[in-house]
């Protein structure tokens, strides 16, 4: 079942479109990652999602009921963590996740404070006040504080920002497991982290939905040739290789060389090519369409 549904939405500021008409849908167990430039319309989508801001135009549906400034109730549906992630930073870890449940109406809530704290790794901090924790244990908080009325929608935003590497991995593995049975709406600027946790990823530009696709999808389709790293123990004639194939450049070490070809099979035509002419290989694999350059590609240049 669909959780989240956007549907032709439009939002204005003034003369300025914000966000043209994009729609899109979340299914549970998928964890999406929302591109964009700066000022692409990202964070007024998110807001829009979470029932902060109203759409001019469009719906937008969680579970099938609209989201509305009108229907306050629908947001027990959703977590919203925005990435300045404001909290109470004078209050006590568990003493703030009490306050937070009894908002949501949380029954049971010593028990389900208990699950939610070892979830969220907070077991050893729970008695700390909010203010002396680190930025990475400030944001677990705030995740737990998100988990506490079991929503069916998570909008991250900037989840993972100023965080140290080890903190990062570890967020990032918390955000996995809510994505195994929760719908997960992730924005960011760390294109690596897109391409470690989401299976699918949207990108926007000047409001416009320009890209909606799974992962492999997006980084292949835009440039549709295929490229084969090859490396030998010395150093190859490039004219050998322009015999057989007329796409060939040097590769990023010694010895090594990058070939492009639209043959679905091209390991394995290297490979007999390789034996063919008896050649000491040393490395052979596919190379994939780096992140930076499908984005770049998509939004580098002006929307037409």
């Amino acid at each position: 079942m669909e959780v989240l549904e956007v549907q032709n939405v439009v939002k204005s500021y003034g003369n300025q479109i914000a966000v043209d008409r994009i729609s899109f849908k979340i299914a549970a167990g998928e964890i999406v990652g929302f591109l964009g430039p700066n000022g692409a319309g990202k964070s007024t989508t998110m807001k829009m999602i979470a029932g902060i801001l109203s759409p001019d135009q469009g719906e937008i549906r969680i579970k099938g009921k609209l989201v509305s400034l009108k229907y306050p109730e629908i947001r027990k549906s959703l977590a919203y963590l925005p990435e300045n992630n404001p909290l109470y930073t004078d209050l006590y870890i568990r003493e703030y996740l009490e306050f937070m449940a009894e908002i949501h109406q949380v029954k049971a809530v010593q028990s389900t404070l208990d699950e939610i704290i070892t979830i969220c790794g907070l077991t050893a901090e729970q008695h700390k006040k909010i203010g002396s924790l680190s930025k990475g244990f400030k944001q677990r908080v705030g995740l737990a504080q998100s988990i506490l009325h079991k929503p069916d929608l998570f909008v991250l935003d900037e989840a993972t920002t100023g965080l140290d590497p080890n903190q990062i991995l570890e967020i990032r593995d918390l955000i996995k497991n809510l994505g195994k049975s929760h719908a997960v709406l992730i924005s960011t600027h760390v294109l690596q982290e897109v391409e470690s946790i989401c299976n699918r990823c949207i990108v926007i530009h000047k409001g416009k939905l320009i890209a909606d696709d799974p992962m492999s999808v997006l980084k292949n389709k835009l440039h549709p040739h295929r490229e084969v790293m090859v490396s030998f123990d010395r150093d190859i004639s490039m004219e050998l290789f322009l015999k057989k194939w007329s796409r060939v450049t040097r590769g990023p070490y010694a010895f090594s060389y990058l070939i492009q070809d639209e043959d679905v099979r091209l390991t394995q035509t290297v490979y007999r090519w390789v034996v063919e002419h008896k050649l000491v290989l040393n490395e052979l694999k596919w190379v994939e369409n780096k992140m930076e350059d499908v984005f770049y590609s998509l939004t580098g240049n002006p929307v037409k």
